[in-house]
Protein backbone atom coordinates (compact mmCIF):
# COMPACT_ATOMS: atom_id res chain seq x y z
CA UNK A 1 0.00 0.00 0.00
CA UNK A 2 1.05 3.61 -0.58
CA UNK A 3 0.18 6.33 1.95
CA UNK A 4 -0.32 10.08 1.52
CA UNK A 5 0.25 12.57 4.35
CA UNK A 6 -2.57 14.39 6.12
CA UNK A 7 -1.84 17.89 4.90
CA UNK A 8 -2.78 20.17 2.01
CA UNK A 9 -6.45 19.29 2.34
CA UNK A 10 -5.87 15.52 2.48
CA UNK A 11 -7.57 14.10 5.59
CA UNK A 12 -6.82 10.72 7.12
CA UNK A 13 -9.69 8.26 6.64
CA UNK A 14 -9.46 7.46 10.36
CA UNK A 15 -9.91 11.04 11.58
CA UNK A 16 -13.01 11.22 13.76
CA UNK A 17 -13.73 7.49 13.46
CA UNK A 18 -16.12 6.42 16.21
CA UNK A 19 -16.50 2.89 17.42
CA UNK A 20 -17.63 1.49 20.76
CA UNK A 21 -16.44 -1.11 23.23
CA UNK A 22 -18.91 -3.57 21.68
CA UNK A 23 -18.21 -2.62 18.07
CA UNK A 24 -14.75 -1.07 17.65
CA UNK A 25 -13.60 0.36 14.36
CA UNK A 26 -10.96 -2.18 13.23
CA UNK A 27 -8.18 -1.74 10.65
CA UNK A 28 -6.02 -4.86 10.34
CA UNK A 29 -4.19 -7.14 8.01
CA UNK A 30 -5.99 -10.21 6.75
CA UNK A 31 -4.99 -13.29 8.82
CA UNK A 32 -1.94 -14.93 7.32
CA UNK A 33 -1.10 -12.02 5.04
CA UNK A 34 1.61 -9.39 5.53
CA UNK A 35 0.43 -5.81 5.14
CA UNK A 36 3.11 -3.17 4.58
CA UNK A 37 2.30 0.52 4.22
CA UNK A 38 5.26 1.88 2.25
CA UNK A 39 5.33 5.63 2.74
CA UNK A 40 8.32 6.10 0.46
CA UNK A 41 9.53 9.14 2.40
CA UNK A 42 6.41 11.10 1.37
CA UNK A 43 3.61 10.15 3.77
CA UNK A 44 2.79 8.36 6.99
CA UNK A 45 1.00 5.35 8.31
CA UNK A 46 -2.34 5.30 10.18
CA UNK A 47 -3.29 8.51 11.93
CA UNK A 48 -6.46 8.56 14.04
CA UNK A 49 -7.19 12.10 15.29
CA UNK A 50 -10.17 12.70 17.60
CA UNK A 51 -11.12 9.04 17.23
CA UNK A 52 -12.62 6.54 19.65
CA UNK A 53 -12.45 2.75 19.95
CA UNK A 54 -10.19 2.29 16.92
CA UNK A 55 -7.95 -0.79 16.70
CA UNK A 56 -5.05 -0.98 14.25
CA UNK A 57 -3.49 -4.46 14.17
CA UNK A 58 -1.10 -6.65 12.19
CA UNK A 59 0.34 -3.87 10.02
CA UNK A 60 3.80 -2.54 9.17
CA UNK A 61 4.67 1.06 8.28
CA UNK A 62 7.93 1.88 6.50
CA UNK A 63 9.65 5.10 5.51
CA UNK A 64 7.27 7.69 7.01
CA UNK A 65 7.99 11.40 6.64
CA UNK A 66 5.26 12.85 8.80
CA UNK A 67 6.23 16.45 9.61
CA UNK A 68 5.69 16.97 13.36
CA UNK A 69 3.64 13.84 14.01
CA UNK A 70 4.35 10.10 14.17
CA UNK A 71 4.72 7.44 11.54
CA UNK A 72 1.61 6.06 13.29
CA UNK A 73 -0.57 8.15 15.62
CA UNK A 74 -3.60 7.68 17.88
CA UNK A 75 -5.48 10.51 19.56
CA UNK A 76 -8.89 10.58 21.22
CA UNK A 77 -10.30 7.85 23.46
CA UNK A 78 -9.72 4.10 23.81
CA UNK A 79 -7.52 3.59 20.75
CA UNK A 80 -5.05 0.73 20.28
CA UNK A 81 -2.09 -0.30 18.16
CA UNK A 82 -1.52 -4.06 18.45
CA UNK A 83 1.19 -6.01 16.63
CA UNK A 84 2.00 -2.94 14.57
CA UNK A 85 5.54 -2.19 13.35
CA UNK A 86 6.87 1.25 12.39
CA UNK A 87 10.39 1.46 10.99
CA UNK A 88 12.70 3.81 9.11
CA UNK A 89 10.78 7.04 9.68
CA UNK A 90 12.97 10.01 8.78
CA UNK A 91 12.26 13.73 8.96
CA UNK A 92 13.70 16.74 10.78
CA UNK A 93 14.28 16.34 14.52
CA UNK A 94 12.80 19.82 14.94
CA UNK A 95 9.52 18.19 13.84
CA UNK A 96 9.77 15.43 16.46
CA UNK A 97 10.60 12.49 14.21
CA UNK A 98 9.04 9.45 15.89
CA UNK A 99 7.66 6.02 15.08
CA UNK A 100 4.57 5.83 17.33
CA UNK A 101 2.89 8.90 18.83
CA UNK A 102 0.32 8.32 21.59
CA UNK A 103 -2.17 10.94 22.76
CA UNK A 104 -5.59 10.90 24.36
CA UNK A 105 -7.42 8.81 26.94
CA UNK A 106 -6.44 5.13 27.21
CA UNK A 107 -4.15 5.06 24.18
CA UNK A 108 -2.32 1.73 23.95
CA UNK A 109 0.60 0.20 22.07
CA UNK A 110 0.59 -3.56 22.73
CA UNK A 111 3.29 -5.82 21.30
CA UNK A 112 4.37 -3.11 18.90
CA UNK A 113 7.80 -2.82 17.25
CA UNK A 114 9.63 0.42 16.41
CA UNK A 115 13.03 0.33 14.69
CA UNK A 116 15.30 3.09 13.37
CA UNK A 117 12.88 5.99 13.53
CA UNK A 118 15.04 9.14 13.66
CA UNK A 119 16.34 12.15 11.73
CA UNK A 120 19.27 10.84 9.67
CA UNK A 121 20.86 14.30 9.70
CA UNK A 122 20.77 14.96 13.45
CA UNK A 123 21.44 13.22 16.76
CA UNK A 124 19.08 15.61 18.61
CA UNK A 125 16.96 13.93 21.31
CA UNK A 126 13.71 14.96 19.58
CA UNK A 127 13.97 11.74 17.55
CA UNK A 128 12.34 8.73 19.21
CA UNK A 129 10.74 5.38 18.50
CA UNK A 130 7.77 5.93 20.86
CA UNK A 131 6.52 9.34 21.99
CA UNK A 132 3.96 10.01 24.77
CA UNK A 133 1.93 13.25 24.95
CA UNK A 134 0.19 12.99 28.38
CA UNK A 135 -1.45 16.40 28.20
CA UNK A 136 -5.16 16.31 29.05
CA UNK A 137 -7.23 15.46 32.11
CA UNK A 138 -7.80 11.74 32.67
CA UNK A 139 -5.35 10.76 29.93
CA UNK A 140 -3.42 7.53 30.47
CA UNK A 141 -1.03 6.30 27.80
CA UNK A 142 0.24 2.72 27.77
CA UNK A 143 3.08 0.95 25.98
CA UNK A 144 3.05 -2.72 26.95
CA UNK A 145 5.25 -5.66 25.86
CA UNK A 146 6.71 -3.64 23.00
CA UNK A 147 10.14 -3.38 21.37
CA UNK A 148 12.38 -0.47 20.39
CA UNK A 149 15.72 -0.35 18.61
CA UNK A 150 18.10 2.16 17.11
CA UNK A 151 16.66 5.65 17.68
CA UNK A 152 18.09 8.59 19.62
CA UNK A 153 15.50 7.86 22.33
CA UNK A 154 13.58 4.63 22.67
CA UNK A 155 10.59 5.68 24.82
CA UNK A 156 10.03 9.37 25.51
CA UNK A 157 7.62 11.86 27.11
CA UNK A 158 7.00 15.13 25.26
CA UNK A 159 5.17 18.19 26.64
CA UNK A 160 4.45 16.55 29.98
CA UNK A 161 1.01 17.43 31.32
CA UNK A 162 -1.55 16.21 33.81
CA UNK A 163 -2.02 12.80 32.18
CA UNK A 164 -0.22 9.58 33.14
CA UNK A 165 2.19 7.27 31.34
CA UNK A 166 2.72 3.52 31.82
CA UNK A 167 5.67 1.71 30.20
CA UNK A 168 5.59 -1.98 31.10
CA UNK A 169 7.33 -5.16 29.98
CA UNK A 170 9.09 -3.53 27.02
CA UNK A 171 12.64 -3.43 25.70
CA UNK A 172 14.95 -0.98 23.97
CA UNK A 173 18.22 -2.03 22.35
CA UNK A 174 20.86 0.43 21.26
CA UNK A 175 19.01 3.76 21.35
CA UNK A 176 20.76 6.76 22.86
CA UNK A 177 18.42 6.69 25.86
CA UNK A 178 16.20 3.74 26.66
CA UNK A 179 13.77 5.92 28.61
CA UNK A 180 13.70 9.74 28.64
CA UNK A 181 11.32 12.10 30.40
CA UNK A 182 9.57 12.87 33.65
CA UNK A 183 5.89 13.36 34.42
CA UNK A 184 3.80 13.05 37.57
CA UNK A 185 2.20 9.64 37.90
CA UNK A 186 4.46 7.88 35.40
CA UNK A 187 5.46 4.27 36.01
CA UNK A 188 8.31 2.54 34.17
CA UNK A 189 8.29 -1.09 35.31
CA UNK A 190 9.59 -4.51 34.22
CA UNK A 191 11.40 -3.15 31.16
CA UNK A 192 14.85 -3.93 29.75
CA UNK A 193 17.27 -1.34 28.35
CA UNK A 194 20.37 -2.65 26.58
CA UNK A 195 23.48 -0.85 25.24
CA UNK A 196 22.20 2.71 25.69
CA UNK A 197 24.07 5.93 26.41
CA UNK A 198 21.59 6.33 29.28
CA UNK A 199 19.32 3.58 30.54
CA UNK A 200 17.07 6.10 32.30
CA UNK A 201 17.29 9.80 31.42
CA UNK A 202 15.06 11.81 33.75
CA UNK A 203 14.36 15.29 32.47
CA UNK A 204 12.46 17.14 29.74
CA UNK A 205 13.18 20.10 27.50
CA UNK A 206 9.89 21.83 28.41
CA UNK A 207 9.65 21.81 32.24
CA UNK A 208 6.36 22.66 33.88
CA UNK A 209 4.34 21.92 37.03
CA UNK A 210 4.04 18.25 36.06
CA UNK A 211 7.77 17.50 35.78
CA UNK A 212 8.61 17.86 39.46
CA UNK A 213 8.21 14.37 40.82
CA UNK A 214 6.01 11.42 41.74
CA UNK A 215 7.46 8.99 39.23
CA UNK A 216 8.32 5.29 39.62
CA UNK A 217 11.08 3.31 37.85
CA UNK A 218 10.95 -0.17 39.35
CA UNK A 219 11.88 -3.77 38.46
CA UNK A 220 13.76 -2.75 35.32
CA UNK A 221 17.02 -4.17 33.96
CA UNK A 222 19.67 -1.83 32.52
CA UNK A 223 22.53 -3.59 30.73
CA UNK A 224 25.83 -2.00 29.61
CA UNK A 225 24.81 1.67 29.44
CA UNK A 226 27.17 4.63 29.41
CA UNK A 227 25.14 6.02 32.30
CA UNK A 228 22.76 3.68 34.05
CA UNK A 229 20.70 6.44 35.69
CA UNK A 230 20.90 10.00 34.35
CA UNK A 231 18.91 12.58 36.31
CA UNK A 232 19.08 16.15 35.02
CA UNK A 233 19.23 19.07 37.42
CA UNK A 234 16.05 20.44 38.96
CA UNK A 235 13.63 17.65 38.06
CA UNK A 236 11.65 15.74 40.64
CA UNK A 237 12.34 18.36 43.29
CA UNK A 238 8.76 18.57 44.58
CA UNK A 239 7.88 14.89 44.71
CA UNK A 240 9.22 11.37 44.92
CA UNK A 241 11.27 10.13 41.98
CA UNK A 242 11.64 6.47 42.91
CA UNK A 243 14.37 4.25 41.42
CA UNK A 244 13.84 0.94 43.17
CA UNK A 245 14.31 -2.82 42.70
CA UNK A 246 16.22 -2.44 39.42
CA UNK A 247 19.29 -4.32 38.14
CA UNK A 248 21.83 -1.88 36.68
CA UNK A 249 25.00 -3.27 35.11
CA UNK A 250 27.91 -1.34 33.57
CA UNK A 251 30.03 -3.01 30.92
CA UNK A 252 33.15 -0.88 31.47
CA UNK A 253 35.01 0.34 34.52
CA UNK A 254 33.41 3.57 35.77
CA UNK A 255 35.26 6.86 36.10
CA UNK A 256 34.89 10.39 37.45
CA UNK A 257 34.98 12.51 34.28
CA UNK A 258 31.97 13.50 32.20
CA UNK A 259 32.76 11.10 29.36
CA UNK A 260 33.35 8.10 31.62
CA UNK A 261 30.78 5.39 32.28
CA UNK A 262 28.72 6.12 35.39
CA UNK A 263 26.34 4.17 37.54
CA UNK A 264 24.59 7.44 38.42
CA UNK A 265 24.78 10.90 36.88
CA UNK A 266 22.48 12.89 39.13
CA UNK A 267 22.17 16.68 38.94
CA UNK A 268 25.82 16.71 37.82
CA UNK A 269 26.33 20.49 37.73
CA UNK A 270 24.80 21.28 41.11
CA UNK A 271 27.06 21.91 44.11
CA UNK A 272 24.60 20.47 46.61
CA UNK A 273 21.40 18.81 45.33
CA UNK A 274 18.65 19.10 47.96
CA UNK A 275 17.67 16.15 50.09
CA UNK A 276 14.45 14.32 49.36
CA UNK A 277 14.23 14.69 45.57
CA UNK A 278 15.17 11.06 44.87
CA UNK A 279 14.41 7.68 46.45
CA UNK A 280 16.98 5.14 45.25
CA UNK A 281 16.94 1.83 47.11
CA UNK A 282 16.53 -1.91 46.75
CA UNK A 283 18.58 -1.90 43.53
CA UNK A 284 21.31 -4.29 42.44
CA UNK A 285 24.34 -2.53 40.94
CA UNK A 286 27.19 -4.29 39.16
CA UNK A 287 30.24 -3.45 37.05
CA UNK A 288 33.99 -3.90 36.84
CA UNK A 289 34.50 -1.64 39.87
CA UNK A 290 32.52 -0.06 42.68
CA UNK A 291 35.09 2.45 43.91
CA UNK A 292 33.84 5.29 41.68
CA UNK A 293 31.14 6.13 39.15
CA UNK A 294 28.33 7.26 41.50
CA UNK A 295 27.95 10.97 40.80
CA UNK A 296 25.78 13.31 42.87
CA UNK A 297 26.12 16.98 42.06
CA UNK A 298 29.77 17.76 41.38
CA UNK A 299 31.03 14.85 43.45
CA UNK A 300 31.81 11.40 42.06
CA UNK A 301 32.52 8.62 44.52
CA UNK A 302 32.18 4.96 45.34
CA UNK A 303 29.13 2.87 46.07
CA UNK A 304 29.92 3.39 49.75
CA UNK A 305 30.00 7.17 49.24
CA UNK A 306 26.66 7.04 47.41
CA UNK A 307 25.15 5.12 50.31
CA UNK A 308 26.67 7.60 52.72
CA UNK A 309 24.59 10.33 51.06
CA UNK A 310 21.41 8.41 51.93
CA UNK A 311 20.85 6.33 48.79
CA UNK A 312 20.61 2.55 48.27
CA UNK A 313 21.10 1.58 51.89
CA UNK A 314 19.23 -1.69 51.30
CA UNK A 315 20.73 -2.30 47.84
CA UNK A 316 23.45 -4.70 46.76
CA UNK A 317 26.50 -4.69 44.52
CA UNK A 318 26.50 -8.17 42.99
CA UNK A 319 26.83 -10.11 39.73
CA UNK A 320 23.29 -10.63 38.33
CA UNK A 321 24.38 -13.84 36.52
CA UNK A 322 22.06 -13.27 33.58
CA UNK A 323 20.58 -16.27 31.80
CA UNK A 324 20.86 -15.72 28.03
CA UNK A 325 19.62 -12.60 26.29
CA UNK A 326 16.35 -12.59 28.23
CA UNK A 327 18.37 -11.09 31.12
CA UNK A 328 16.49 -13.26 33.58
CA UNK A 329 18.42 -13.94 36.77
CA UNK A 330 20.13 -17.19 37.64
CA UNK A 331 18.60 -18.83 40.74
CA UNK A 332 21.89 -18.22 42.57
CA UNK A 333 22.15 -14.55 41.53
CA UNK A 334 23.03 -12.03 44.19
CA UNK A 335 20.47 -9.68 42.62
CA UNK A 336 17.39 -11.77 43.38
CA UNK A 337 16.35 -9.40 46.16
CA UNK A 338 15.91 -6.74 43.47
CA UNK A 339 13.25 -8.92 41.84
CA UNK A 340 13.11 -11.36 38.94
CA UNK A 341 12.78 -9.81 35.51
CA UNK A 342 11.62 -11.92 32.59
CA UNK A 343 10.31 -9.58 29.90
CA UNK A 344 7.88 -10.23 27.10
CA UNK A 345 10.72 -10.32 24.59
CA UNK A 346 12.27 -13.65 25.54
Amino acid sequence: LQASPERGGVISPFRGAEGSSDAPFVVRGYPGEEVIIDCGGRGHGPWAFAASYVLHADLEVRGASALDRGGALIDGEHNVFQNVTVRDSDWAASGNCTGFLLRGRDAVCHRCVAIDNYDRDSDHWNSSNYLFYPEGDEQTLYIIDSYSEGSVTGFKIKHAGNGRVVLHGSRDVGSGSGWAGIDDGTTVRFNTFVDNSSGFAVGISDPNDYTRGDMRMEHNTVVHPRRAYNHQGGYGSDGDVVVRWNVLVLGEAPGADEGDPHFTWVWPWEDAPPAGFLVSDGNCWYGPGMDTGFRLGRDTGSFADWRGRGFDGASTFADPMFVGDTYALDPTSGCLDAGERIGAWE
